[in-house]
């Protein structure tokens, strides 16, 4: 089974553990559940191949806004609501969706973290080599 983008938004909340950080969402606003990156004007849904500022992910959003909305976003640690992960393996930002979570590694090769559990995700943004 492979992960996929979380459909009930509602159960996308932080674990125990999970540093948030409060963040202004950029242009064209993000999901609850989307893996953000920090752009030029705010938090936008981050893109595994892409070459601008919003292809290095920084966290999950926790809840859905629109430009210029302020949300928060896990940094760090879990969070939980995600659907149909494999235990132990990396999530990437998808090349395809940005915003969406994939366990095949992105052409950028930045990591949001790795599954503790089908449906939780254990934020720790880092570049795999």
């Amino acid at each position: 089974m492979a992960i996929t983008k979380p459909t009930d938004t509602t159960k996308i909340r932080p674990n125990e553990g999970a540093v948030t950080h409060r963040f202004v969402v950029g242009t064209g606003g993000v999901a609850a559940g989307d893996i953000v990156a920090n752009g030029t004007d705010g938090v936008t849904a981050c893109d595994g191949n892409g070459t601008a500022a919003n292809h290095i992910a920084v966290g999950v959003a926790v809840q859905t806004g629109a430009a210029g909305a302020y949300i928060d976003v896990v940094v760090f640690g879990p969070i939980s609501g995600c659907t149909s992960g494999t235990i132990g393996k990396l999530v990437y930002p998808d090349d395809t969706t940005a915003g969406t979570p994939s366990e095949t590694a992105s052409t950028n090769k930045h990591s949001i973290g790795w599954m503790k559990t089908a449906d939780t995700l254990f934020v720790q943004p880092r570049y795999v080599a």
